[in-house]
């Protein structure tokens, strides 16, 4: 695959700009050499960015972090969440058939004002 998309450079340089092959092979060089680093440090720099983020709204808002996460995860994890949550004081509050929806949603207690993480309802068909 380099070796096709070598000639083709070295071929754009010499039609497109004049550059001689030898000139154009070491430009090529560096420029694979970069891709091999640049390429993973790129994608390192986003999945610490992401990391960051991530771990910023468990520790400031773990309510909305874990209601979150309970929605979109498959149900194999949600032992290991409900662990975490408890972790975090954060109670897992069961399905409520007046205040309950299709996700996990995050609620105040009546009586301490603290945040839980009210469970869904699933209606009968769906699955």
């Amino acid at each position: 695959m380099m070796a096709k998309v070598r000639q083709q450079w070295v071929d754009g340089c010499r039609d497109h700009s004049g550059m001689i092959a030898v000139d154009s092979e070491a430009l090529f060089d560096k420029i694979e050499k970069f891709a091999g680093y640049g390429f993973n440090a790129s994608h390192s720099v986003a999945y610490t960015l992401l990391s960051y983020w991530t771990m910023l709204l468990k520790v400031r808002y773990p309510a909305e972090f874990f209601a979150s996460c309970m929605s979109v995860l498959d149900s194999d994890r949600m032992p290991a969440l409900v662990g975490d949550a408890a972790k975090y004081n954060l109670r897992i509050g069961p399905p409520d058939v007046n205040t309950s929806t299709h996700r996990y949603e995050v609620r105040r207690d009546a009586v301490s004002g603290k945040g839980y993480v009210g469970c869904p309802v699933q209606l009968r068909g769906q699955h």
